[in-house]
């Protein structure tokens, strides 16, 4: 990540542009394939739904930061790759305490190893499938979503960048001069919000009820924006990365906690489906071109409404026993 991020800077061609985003893509996707059952393993089983909702929050907090980044270094004067600068300083950091510390002594036994015919048999399993399918979709959602709030207010609204909910001079315009750019912020900084509270609420209240949900909140709030006025979508835009806040870590886990065994390669399968955020936010802007905007947004809304009928009747083990 961190050796993507400077070559990223530096790069003067689109080709290792793009082979430098594939490199931090890469590692953002190791970490997540090695670090999200290792969560399970931290604490008792009945609370790795509420673990692994609270760490992803944590995490998503630096989503909410980033979108705003970009319009902040340019009214700077810097270049918008300025932004990649910080993110490879980050990742560095985290390379340098990554190192320092001190996991205990792992040994992957034959049944754990990752197996072509594992994968596969896995794959014919009507949970592992559903829910891979919901990641996938889900991710995709998430990322059509987030990625095209700017594009849809421009196209849709007339919005531009550059237009901001603040006057000029003050401070709030220099921190947030784009009213899109700051609901992109908000998407992901609710969507951390969310995640921070319920996680601990799970432990109160059924994983499965807090899914069905916050799911079908998040189709509602989606479908909201998508025929409201500019002022009005962009709140919900904004809502919509708050009722966001379970379905990953919820479909996640349902997974992992329905198998014995295997989680490493159980793991691996979900990590490989966020592909979702490359297809279907490729489908968005395809749809937006040939048919507008509020078209291709309407498939982040079927990917979310997919998502909520897995929550309805998905049958993935999201509550279990503390004993």
């Amino acid at each position: 990540m961190a050796l993507g991020c400077f070559l990223f800077y530096i790069s003067a061609s689109w080709w290792l542009t793009v082979v430098m985003v594939f490199l931090i893509g890469i590692g953002v996707t190791a970490i997540q394939t090695a670090g999200n059952p290792i969560i399970r393993d931290l604490d008792i089983p009945a609370r790795y739904s509420s673990n692994l909702t609270v760490i992803i929050g944590i995490g998503a907090l630096g989503y909410a930061v980033s979108p705003v980044m970009v319009p902040y270094f340019e009214l700077k004067g810097y270049s918008w790759q300025t932004v990649y600068l910080v993110f490879g300083a980050i990742s560095l950091a985290l390379l340098f305490l990554l190192a320092a510390v001190r996991f205990p002594p792992g040994k992957t036994t034959d049944e754990e190893k990752v197996k072509l015919e594992t994968i596969a048999s896995l794959l014919k399993n009507p949970v592992v499938l559903t829910y891979t399918l919901g990641i996938f979709l889900y991710v995709g959602g998430e990322v059509g979503v987030s990625s095209y709030i700017i594009t849809y207010m421009d196209k849709v609204h007339g919005l531009g960048l550059q237009d901001s909910v603040w006057a000029k001079g003050t401070f709030w315009y220099s921190a947030f001069p784009s009213a899109s750019a700051l609901a992109v912020a908000l998407f992901w900084a609710l969507q951390a919000v969310g995640r921070v509270v319920i996680g601990p609420m799970m432990n109160a209240i059924r994983p499965k009820y807090i899914f069905v949900a916050c799911s079908g909140a998040c189709v509602a709030s989606l479908g909201v924006a998508l025929l409201s006025s500019s002022h009005v979508a962009l709140v919900f835009l904004a809502l919509t990365g708050l009722f966001t806040c379970a379905s990953f870590s919820l479909i996640f886990s349902g997974v992992i906690q329905s198998f014995e065994a295997n989680h490493g390669t159980i793991s691996g399968i979900l990590c490989t489906a966020v592909i979702g955020g490359a297809i279907v936010g490729g489908l968005v802007g395809v749809a937006g071109d040939a048919w507008g905007m509020r078209a291709g947004m309407a498939i982040n809304l079927l990917s979310f409404l997919y998502v909520f009928l897995l929550a309805l009747w998905g049958r993935g083990r999201l509550d279990v026993e503390t004993s």
